[in-house]
């Protein structure tokens, strides 16, 4: 019988190391899948975004000018939900493995496990 298993890691890097691990190690893995839960938090590991804060209009000769103020934003600015990089891992696999990737999802830092028939 075939099972369907979910687990929360704090960061999309645990849930891929946790998956690479899982099909190297264990037999009746059938389908393996990450989801990140804020997406939009991925970019801000790669770069430093910056924040476009200010519009400021000139008025000069009958024409106007428009400049923008662009800085770095600093981590602190960043609303919570878009810090956290938490992703959700779910796995189709066989019942008789169910133990083995349980203790495996737990030791790798995987926590509100969950189980159901598939």
């Amino acid at each position: 019988m075939n099972k369907i298993m979910e687990a929360v890691f704090p960061s999309t890097d645990y849930a891929e190391y946790a998956a690479a691990y899982l099909q190297q190690h264990v037999p009746h893995i059938a389908q393996v899948e990450i989801t990140p839960r804020y997406p939009e938090s991925l970019w801000l590991t790669g770069q430093t975004p910056t924040h476009f804060s200010i519009y400021t209009t000139a008025a000069v000769s009958a024409h106007n000018i428009t400049g923008r103020i662009e800085r770095p934003m600093i981590a602190e600015e960043i609303l919570e939900p878009k810090r956290d990089q938490t992703a959700d891992l779910h796995l189709l696999y066989r019942a008789e493995s169910q133990k083995a990737i349980q203790n495996i999802i737990t030791a790798l830092g995987g926590n509100h496990v969950k189980t159901w028939d598939a």
